[in-house]
């Protein structure tokens, strides 16, 4: 398909923004040519990507459009009101049940005075890898270069909220809910990977240096989370680990592109692993009280039974929705392909820092481990099941 389009001729229009930060900044380290690319899993399948062609026109003469996931609750109706706030949807290319890459144009209401030109590249894939990219063109008054990691991280938060809204508008119904399980109805704000990608970093430093537990780390929490290591991968490029993602930094990073995207594909799996693993020990909580319920109240309390059935219905609902996610993930391990070493020395130094092959292999081991969790959650419920059962009888006698 054709590349994405760029918005750099319209960059001049940020330096009339009004500046709402009430904070003095204290910037300490700025960066020139910024990409930012965040990340997510979310389950799909390859029935799930055909709906998604499709629904988006991908395959139609006149693709694309624009995507809301409002139902149209007066679709006989002779009228039609559109709101403003829609996203616009290019389709670049896809393939029927592997993947769908499209621009989307935010038009999202903005507060006064606030001018906001927000473009995303957008690649789907049938294991469930979701990336959102963009070049950032200007930041304020900072044209392309210079653009602070003060600025850098409050326009993070736009792009975790925005991406939010965009693959909410265009994915089924059912991967809604899927998302709402794991995160407790707060999908909209669920937590993502990102990847910041910098032709230069200023200051430029080496690694050790840059691990100081003072200001320069500071900096670099606000944009990857608390910092983990950091790394001179060649003389001018150097790699830093954050909880919520890293950072690339150096002449040669865009080199690594494919790369850090195979690494991006595993680590939203264990991101997403994490979560699954939170939502499961609060569904093991749910069916415990439940237990106290039968054995403290069902006896004493008439209403008690139909109170435990509804409990039992939902905790049987959100297992299967658990077991449905679970093979999506298995899936999606047996597919990710593992890439190969890059023979030059820096990817080779890269490579090795990323430790994707690992990686694999030990999500692979949690993912077979939580089938055993749910399989146990799953037999729970039977025996509470059964306990309802003889309370019923206990009731009628």
């Amino acid at each position: 398909g054709r590349p994405t389009l760029s918005n750099a001729h319209r960059a001049h229009e940020s330096a009339v923004n009004t500046d709402s930060i009430r904070d003095e900044l204290d910037e300490v380290i700025s960066l020139n040519s910024v990409s930012i690319l965040v990340a997510e899993y979310v389950p799909f399948g390859a029935n799930q990507i055909v709906q998604l062609n499709s629904n988006v026109g991908s395959t139609e003469r006149v693709q694309g459009g624009y995507v809301s996931p409002a139902v149209d609750k007066h679709a006989s109706e002779t009228t039609l009101e559109l709101s403003p706030e829609m996203t616009a949807v290019d389709i670049l290319d896809y393939t029927l049940t592997n993947h769908i890459n499209f621009e989307a144009e935010i038009r999202f209401a903005e507060a006064s005075g606030v001018v906001q030109v927000e473009t995303f590249g957008v690649s789907l894939n049938a294991e469930g890898t979701c990336f959102y990219g963009m070049q950032v063109e200007a930041v304020m008054d900072r044209i392309k270069d210079n653009i602070s990691l003060d600025h850098l991280a409050r326009l993070l938060v736009d792009v975790q909220q925005d991406s939010s809204s965009i693959v909410d508008s265009i994915i089924s119904q059912y991967q809604r809910d899927l998302l709402n399980l794991i995160f407790l109805g707060d999908a909209s704000n669920r937590n993502k990977v990102n990847l910041i990608i910098a032709n230069e970093i200023t200051p430029h430093l080496t690694a050790d240096e840059y691990m100081d537990k003072g200001e320069y780390e500071n900096e670099f929490k606000q944009v990857i989370g608390d910092t983990k290591a950091a790394y001179d991968i060649s003389e001018h490029d150097t790699l830093v680990f954050g909880a919520h993602g890293l950072l690339v930094a150096g002449p040669n990073s865009r080199h690594h592109e494919p790369l850090l995207c195979a690494y991006l594909q595993f680590i939203t799996i264990d991101v997403f692993v994490q979560n699954f693993f939170a939502r499961l020990w609060i569904l093991n909580d749910d069916m415990h009280k439940t237990y106290v319920i039968i054995e403290e109240c069902g006896d004493r309390d008439p209403s008690a039974l139909k109170r435990i059935r509804r409990r039992i219905c939902k905790l049987g609902h959100d297992i299967i929705m658990l077991e449905e996610i679970l093979g999506y993930l298995l899936e999606a391990l047996d597919i990710i392909e593992i890439p190969p070493e890059p023979p030059e020395q820096a990817g080779r130094a890269l490579y090795e820092r990323l430790e994707i092959s690992g990686m694999r292999s030990q999500l692979v081991r949690r993912t077979t481990d939580l089938k055993k969790n749910v399989g146990g959650a799953s037999r729970y419920l039977e025996v509470l099941r059964e306990m309802t059962t003889v309370l019923q009888e206990e009731c009628w006698w």
